[in-house]
Parts: C-alpha cells; sequence; structure tokens
C-alpha cells in the first residue's frame, strides 16, 4: 500500500534502479576484518562493516575497475560508500588506488580517510573524472 506523497519503485528481487540518470542502490553489507584490497563489486555493494580489534586499512580498487562495474559509467558518475565501524575495537583507514584522488573533506576532521571507533561510521562519495580516473572524499 503507499501512502499520500510516496513514490514504491520495484520490489526486493530489483537489484539496481536508475532514476534520472542515477543509479540507486540497495546497500548491502560486506565484513572486512582485516587489510586487503576491495574488489569493485565490494565497493559497490554499498556498505563495508568490520568488527576488527585490530587496524585495518582497505585500499581501493583502480578508477578503471569500478567503472566497469557500473554500466556504462563515464565522467560525471558518482556513488557513494559506507564504512561502519560501530562494532570495530580499532580504526578504519581507506587508501585511494593510484587513480582515485583523495580530496578534502568538506568538514574539519583529523584524518577525513580514517573511520575511528569514537565516529562509528563514514560515508565516501566518488566522482568520476574519466573512465580512468576519480576523486573521493568523506561526506560525513
Amino acid at each position: 500500500s503507499t501512502k499520500d506523497y510516496q513514490a514504491v519503485l520495484g520490489q526486493e528481487s530489483i537489484l539496481e534502479t536508475i532514476l534520472r540518470g542515477v543509479l540507486v542502490n540497495t546497500r548491502s553489507k560486506i565484513g572486512k576484518n582485516s587489510s586487503t584490497t576491495l574488489t569493485a563489486a565490494e565497493c559497490l555493494a554499498g556498505v563495508i562493516v568490520s568488527t576488527s580489534p585490530t587496524p585495518v586499512t582497505l585500499t581501493l580498487p583502480s578508477a578503471s575497475d569500478l567503472i566497469a562495474v557500473l554500466n556504462g559509467g563515464a565522467q560525471g558518475t558518482t556513488f557513494e560508500l559506507i564504512v561502519d565501524n560501530s562494532g570495530g575495537s580499532n580504526s578504519i583507514t581507506i587508501a585511494p588506488s593510484a587513480s582515485i584522488t583523495a580530496i578534502t573533506s568538506p568538514f574539519t576532521i583529523t584524518n577525513p580517510m580514517i573511520v575511528t571507533t569514537a565516529q562509528k561510521v563514514g560515508c565516501f562519495k566518488f566522482y568520476f573524472t574519466s573512465a580512468t580516473t576519480a576523486v573521493v572524499a568523506r561526506i560525513w
């Protein structure tokens, strides 16, 4: 059923929705409790969760690898990745690959690419400047 001013799109079996040219993702959780390089599919799942008692560094895949799984992604394509450290007892560092540049966060934080146990959760937005390069910034 629907309510006034509510739009309902799809059902649970739909894996991808594009709204006005923007991919709207249902987020899947991927557990990562040790340092590793993330795959493009893991990034696009939308949520990385860690419960690690030791520091974790997650290296991003190349911009080309991400574009390849974005179904036609190119310059101007964006997506977000959430890092959930609410169950961890140490920090998670997001390490950009050579083709992804970390840019200054829009708010003041000591190191915007680290999600501490005090912060619990961080959201990172990617913007592709070409089919082979991207920038990433922590947006909250």
